[in-house]
């Protein structure tokens, strides 16, 4: 009896030392990413940082407002903003990040949200089956089952429950200490990732990409979810921008059914004036050509500016 009383004292002290230097080892990683991109926890974690003093304005899209708006200029003028974009999303996606993250947690007086082709196909639903089903996203709103909610109270008591995660990204191949793409956001959230480039075109692995985000494009479930988020931002008194985001439109069209572009934009004109959202023209003030282009449809600096110019202009007109 004894020394089964010892062996279990002596496996519980090895326990202990064991779960005490996990937590030491946890302590100095960064968290898991339990969203579904890293930067999209990343920048939950900024605005939750940013609930205290809210920015006026709150940008959302995808990665083309990631970074072809900027936050970092809006709040040199005078108008602070936080750009929480995510790039990778798309509308459905969107709509879903404003209404679970950043109206409740930012309670902006301003919501700039771009939208354009690249956003709205019906049939490009992968980045929100991820969204949804992150994590992150079911602690955020409360929507978590049992065993996620027992696990998070674990990692919170346990060294080794919170070094794990990290154990498994790196048998999986990620490594925990590798910068991942959401370090190319300021602290703003601004993308800086394409400020310098000029354009260049699309290897095939990228045309093969355009192609599954453009493949049976269809806009009329996407249209009514953006449609909801953005009534529900409007009664809760949120003035909204919706800027027609630019594109190099000869490209665009090799990826849409004929005849569908002008159809996009009036899309988007009515659904501005079904939400009572200012319509900003995105593509005023662009220049012809690919001067202002990193791709088909990210802007680059000389683009970004113009845009991000155009944009402080309007919000300051509807104050």
């Amino acid at each position: 009896m004894r020394r089964l009383l010892a062996g279990l004292a002596c496996g519980l002290l090895t326990l202990v030392v064991a779960d005490t230097g996990a937590r030491s080892v946890a302590d100095r990683l960064p968290p898991p990413n339990t969203w579904f991109l890293p930067e999209a926890q990343q920048k939950q974690q900024r605005i939750e940082t940013l609930a205290a003093t809210s920015p006026d304005v709150a940008l959302v899209g995808s990665s083309v407002v990631d970074r072809g708006i900027r936050a970092r200029t809006m709040s040199t003028a005078g108008i602070p903003a936080y750009n929480a974009a995510l790039g990778g999303g798309n509308a459905q996606l969107t709509a879903h990040w404003l209404q679970d993250v950043v109206l409740p947690e930012l309670h902006p007086h301003v919501i700039v949200i771009g939208l354009m082709a690249r956003d709205l196909n019906d049939h490009f639903q992968s980045p929100v089956r991820e969204y949804l089903r992150s994590e992150g996203r079911l602690l955020q709103t409360g929507r978590a089952g049992f065993w996620l909610r027992q696990k998070q109270r674990l990692e919170r008591i346990s060294g080794l429950a919170r070094l794990r995660p990290r154990l498994d990204e790196a048998y999986g191949g990620q490594d925990p200490g590798a910068p991942e793409s959401a370090s190319r956001n300021d602290r703003f959230g601004d993308l800086t990732f394409f400020d310098d480039r000029v354009f260049r075109a699309p290897n095939e692995r990228r045309r093969a990409g355009l192609k599954e985000v453009f493949a049976r494009f269809e806009m009329t479930r996407t249209l009514t979810v953006v449609r909801k988020a953005l009534e529900g931002a409007r009664h809760q008194g949120v003035t909204i921008v919706l800027v027609d985001m630019p594109s190099l439109e000869q490209d665009i069209a090799t990826y849409l059914p004929a005849g569908e572009q002008p159809l996009i934009h009036e899309a988007l004109r009515q659904l501005a004036a079904d939400t009572g959202a200012v319509y900003v023209d995105g593509f005023e003030g662009i220049p012809a050509g690919r001067t202002a282009f990193a791709d088909e449809y990210h802007l680059n600096g000389i683009g970004a500016r113009i845009l991000t110019e155009h944009v402080i202009a309007v919000i300051r007109k509807v104050g």
